[in-house]
């Protein structure tokens, strides 16, 4: 009877020891430092995450991990090959939070992540920080970070490897990554659905030094459902600046991102990618050079539509690549089913703004040996065809290269409307509307190119009329007399189809560019929109990325 007494005692024991630590999971932080699926800031409650440990690089996963107290966070993350005791013991599930003290870092030993679990679309796993919870003087982000070598966990190849489902990674900086003949590394691998990655800062990547060839990527491998990518920092002016490919498979939402001294910023399939600042791309380590594109755009990754606007490229004036894709869509090759690609596929891109750029497919369309479905809108777009010193062809219609477009079959129809180009004279942009176009590099196949209401001009003239990119937005009419203001055909309705796939995308549609966004390089933050836009009207409209206002520009 005792003996029995005495085992019951001990269980009772145990599971209050374990509700404890499992069943009583921690109170989230309260504030509205986080953001819904607008960008809007709310709480993590209000996100359906209510329940959070906490971690910190002085914890001890022996800990309950249920308050940001001394005595309670883990030192490590469930999915850290370090992780041990009670941290080992908990199986992360939807709503769950898991918050990191700013300021503290985490280094190689703690990476790749290898990240299982996955939440719902009303309950996702949140894994980042509270800003009211730093060590040190004020807040910064928790590092993450391999010092400069491989990394010494399980999955070396990452910092982070997550194939769960509806997962917030939020507020890291990440640095020290670092490519060697034998390792081809990625700071992450989103290999689960609907997965968000926000407000984080990558630099700091490195090579080992006689390296003839890279293949290292922001991301390593993607799911291309629904996953989204915003707000976030890649500089690589702390670098030796001759590599990292930040998505190469696509990214289906990409919006508010600063992508700066990089070999190639965004490539593969997009729904949305949307006010980005994309400058001083950088050429690779890659023998004999690399092929480097601010944006290569493959079609979407989903469904039949894509919106491409309000990006700024500019300040990449380099030379030596086998190729430089500044603004690239490359067919509706990837629209619809593979294998099955679907006829009615439609691109919008607009309010674009590109300058001081090298010479080369400043804006390039058209197969390049891929499959031409589907209709572009080119609209309302300011593009300088090179640099002030060397300006360029812009090629429509991928005249450019040596396949002068050619496809292996459908057609493909390209609408250019409204453009403001600083360009050579109009021949320098090629617009194909049958098997011979305006250029003199050869045929147009596979698509018809029709443009109206374009406005061309040299540096000379441009900057005669007021239009140069000295100021704060390059290539903005100074006045009411502007060449562009007034002289450009009403698109409302177009707007009304883009409002119809994504409803602010279509407000943005009906107003100027916001000119993407700033870039804070003191504590690597991103504010979006960068300029207030001004609303299109709905008679004339002016030709270019802007439209004149009085008022408005007096205050710019």
């Amino acid at each position: 009877m005792v003996t029995s007494l005495f085992r019951v005692a001990i269980l009772m024991a145990w599971f209050l020891y374990a509700g404890s630590v499992f069943a009583a999971d921690g109170t989230c932080p309260s504030g509205a430092n986080y953001l819904n699926s607008t960008g809007q800031p709310v709480t993590l409650v209000s996100l359906g995450v209510a329940n959070c440990y906490y971690l910190a690089a002085d914890g001890s996963d022996s800990n309950d991990g249920l308050s940001e107290a001394s005595g309670h966070p883990w030192a490590h993350l469930p999915g850290m090959s370090t992780c041990t005791s009670n941290c080992a013991a908990l199986t992360p599930t939807a709503g769950m939070g898991f918050i990191f003290r700013g300021g503290d870092t985490w280094t190689g030993a703690n990476f790749g992540i290898n990240w299982q679990w996955g939440g719902t679309s009303g309950n996702p796993i949140y894994i980042g920080v509270d800003p009211t919870w730093y060590s040190g003087s004020a807040w910064a982000r928790p590092i993450w970070t391999c010092g400069g070598v491989a990394c010494a966990g399980a999955t070396a190849s990452y910092f982070w490897n997550a194939s769960g489902a509806y997962v917030i990674l939020d507020n890291f900086e990440l640095t020290g990554l670092f490519e060697s003949p034998t390792v081809s590394p990625a700071f992450f691998c989103a290999s689960g659905l609907n997965q968000i990655y926000e407000n984080l800062y990558m630099h700091g990547w490195s090579h080992f030094p006689r390296i003839t060839t890279t293949a290292a990527r922001g991301f390593g491998c993607v799911n291309n459902s629904g996953w989204t990518l915003r707000y976030t920092v890649w500089d690589g002016s702390d670098t030796s600046k001759d590599m990292l490919v930040v998505t190469q498979s696509g990214a289906p939402v990409a919006y508010g991102n600063v992508l700066r001294y990089v070999q190639t910023a965004l490539d593969g399939c997009g729904n949305e990618w949307h006010d980005n600042l994309v400058e001083y791309l950088a050429p690779s380590v890659s023998s004999g050079g690399a092929h480097q594109d601010a944006y290569q755009h493959l079609g979407p990754c989903a469904g039949s539509t894509y919106l491409i606007y309000n990006n700024i490229f500019r300040h990449t004036t380099w030379a030596g690549a086998t190729g430089v894709g500044h603004f690239w869509f490359n067919g509706l090759a990837n629209c619809g089913a593979i294998g099955s690609p679907l006829t009615n596929c439609i691109g919008y891109a607009f309010n674009n703004v590109m300058y001081d750029v090298a010479p080369g497919n400043q804006v390039n369309m058209g197969g390049h040996f891929g499959v031409n479905y589907g209709t572009i809108y080119f609209f309302n777009n300011t593009i300088q065809c090179g640099s002030d010193s060397s300006l360029g062809d812009c090629d429509l219609g991928d005249n450019g290269n040596s396949q002068g477009g050619k496809a292996s079959g459908g057609t493909m129809a390209v609408n250019v409307i409204n453009n403001h180009w600083i360009a050579e004279d109009h021949t320098s942009v090629f617009c194909c509307s049958g098997p011979a176009g305006k250029g003199s590099r050869g045929s147009c196949y596979s698509f018809t190119c029709r443009e109206t209401t374009a406005l061309y001009q040299t540096v000379k003239t441009a900057k005669k009329k007021g239009y140069n990119h000295t100021g704060t937005y390059a290539f903005q009419p100074a006045g009411s007399s502007g060449s562009t203001v007034g002289t450009g055909a009403s698109l409302n309705s177009l707007c009304a189809a883009v409002s119809a796939i994504d409803a602010d995308a279509g407000a943005a549609c009906n107003k100027d560019t916001s000119y993407a966004c700033t870039y804070n390089a003191t504590n690597h933050t991103v504010n979006c929109p960068a300029r207030t836009a001004v609303s299109r009207p709905t008679a004339v409209w002016d030709v270019g990325a802007y439209q004149f206002s009085s008022t408005k520009d007096s205050r710019e």
